[in-house]
C-alpha cells in the first residue's frame, strides 16, 4: 500500500476515534510533545497567540521530518521513540499526580505492539503504527484548529459526539482568538489548510531513484 492511502487510511481512522480507547496512546503522544511545545513557549515567554502559531508550526515540523524518513529503516526506530515518549510522558504525569493516569493501558499497550511487530519483522504493521503516532499530530490539530471553534460559534455540546469524536472546551484557535478582528474559526481553517498542504504533499512518499533518473532525462 502507497504511503498516500495509508495516510488517508490513518487519518480518518484516527478522526473518527479520537475519543476512544483505540486512539489513548496516540493521543497520549500528542499531550507528551504538546506538554514540551508549551513549556517551551512559556520559557521564551511567548504570548498567547504567538504560542498558538508556533506550536502549529512545531507538529508540522515534527510530521514533516516522520515523512522524510518514514519509507526507510529508521521508521523501526521512530515508532519505538514515539511509543517510549508516551510511556515516560504518562510516567511522568503519574507521579506528578500521585495516581495512575487512566491511559496507563493503552499506553503500555502501544508500546508492546511496537516491540512485537518489530521483533516479528511486521513492515505493513509497524508502517501503520508509525503513522499512527505521528498522523495524530495533524489530527490533533484539526480538533483544536478546526473543531472546537466551528462547535464554539455553532454554540454546539462539546459532547455532542462522544465519546467517538470527543471536542475540547479549548484549543490553539481559541489562543489565537479573534485576532484583526477576525473570529477563531477563520484563524483555525486557515492555519489548519496552511499546514495540511506541505503534509499532503509529503504524505505521497519519495519516487524511486530509477524514476527520478528518468525524469530528469526526459
Amino acid at each position: 500500500m502507497s504511503g498516500g492511502k495509508r495516510a488517508v487510511i490513518v487519518s480518518i481512522l484516527l478522526f473518527l476515534l479520537w475519543g476512544t480507547f483505540i486512539a489513548a496512546p496516540f493521543r497520549n503522544f500528542v499531550r507528551a510533545l504538546r506538554f514540551v511545545a508549551d513549556s517551551l513557549t512559556g520559557l521564551l515567554r511567548f504570548p498567547t497567540t504567538g504560542g498558538a502559531f508556533l506550536i502549529a508550526i512545531l507538529f508540522l515540523l515534527i510530521t514533516a521530518a516522520y515523512l522524510f524518513i518514514r519509507e526507510d529503516k529508521a521508521v523501526e526506530l521512530t515508532v519505538i521513540i514515539a511509543a517510549i515518549i508516551g510511556v515516560l510522558f504518562h510516567l511522568y504525569r503519574s507521579v506528578a499526580g500521585r495516581t495512575i493516569a487512566e491511559m496507563a493501558v493503552p499506553v503500555a499497550i502501544g508500546l508492546m505492539a511496537a516491540m512485537i511487530f518489530m521483533l516479528f519483522q511486521m513492515q505493513t504493521a509497524i508502517k501503520f503504527l508509525a503513522d499512527a503516532y505521528f498522523y495524530a499530530l495533524p489530527v490533533s490539530l484539526f480538533y483544536e484548529l478546526v473543531m472546537t471553534p466551528v462547535f464554539a460559534a455553532a454554540g454546539l455540546q462539546k459532547d455532542l459526539l462522544s465519546p467517538f469524536i470527543t471536542v475540547e472546551e479549548r484549543g490553539l484557535a481559541t489562543d489565537i482568538g479573534a485576532l484583526f478582528g477576525l473570529p477563531a474559526w477563520i484563524w483555525g481553517i486557515f492555519l489548519f489548510v496552511l499546514i495540511l498542504l506541505p503534509i499532503i504533499y509529503l504524505s505521497k512518499g519519495r519516487a524511486p531513484a530509477g524514476k527520478d533518473l528518468r525524469e530528469l532525462k526526459l
